[in-house]
């Protein structure tokens, strides 16, 4: 819903405009026969950037990535890598002021997790909003401020890192993964008829 990918079936969201969002998929989707550069520059465009402020920062961005010798290759002919790291580009290049990142941190190589993660950290410390959607709880728990585990469309367990932790001692739990197993285990068993 986030995303604007469905339609709420109650309640309301309230969707920024798409120039101030940014959004990297699980499985990401840039234009496979597309060169990258120019896979870029369209995403820049559709986030509301002048043609040549797309191209300039298409530019900053393949540089950044390491990929300033790749740009004229189309997108399918890249490795998964560096796929990958052309999604995260497409999501950021415009600055966004909230970006989801859906699995964001998934199938990255140790310098590409490093500057995602300071971005992360730059975004935050600017006043923007990051929603990381994870299964991996240990590596992603230090960039975040809140948690919640949702469990069929509803929130069923949700605080702050620290509170969590002491939630987490108090049960006996040696892990958060632990915890939040322990609170699925409650959940589902409180479905069943």
């Amino acid at each position: 819903m986030l995303a604007g990918l469905r339609v709420p079936e109650e309640g309301t969201v309230r969707f920024l405009p798409p120039e101030e969002t940014g959004y990297l998929p699980e499985r990401y989707a840039l234009h496979a026969a597309q060169p990258v550069r120019r896979s870029l520059e369209y995403f820049g465009r559709l986030r509301g950037l002048t043609r040549s402020a797309a191209r300039e920062r298409a530019m900053q961005w393949l540089t950044r990535l390491q990929l300033e010798e790749r740009g004229r290759e189309r997108y399918r002919d890249l490795p998964a890598a560096a796929q990958r790291r052309v999604a995260i580009a497409a999501a950021l290049l415009h600055a966004p002021k909230t970006v989801l990142l859906d699995e964001g941190f998934t199938d990255l190589d140790p310098a590409t997790h490093d500057l995602l993660r300071e971005e992360v950290r730059a975004m935050r410390a600017g006043g923007g909003a990051v929603l990381l959607t994870s299964s991996d709880l240990h590596a992603d728990e230090r960039l975040v401020d809140g948690v919640v585990l949702m469990n069929r469309g509803r929130a069923i367990l949700q605080g702050g890192v620290t509170e969590l932790r002491g939630k987490l001692y108090a049960s006996g739990a040696p892990r958060l993964h632990d915890l939040f197993v322990e609170a699925l285990r409650r959940d589902d068993a409180a479905a069943r008829p």
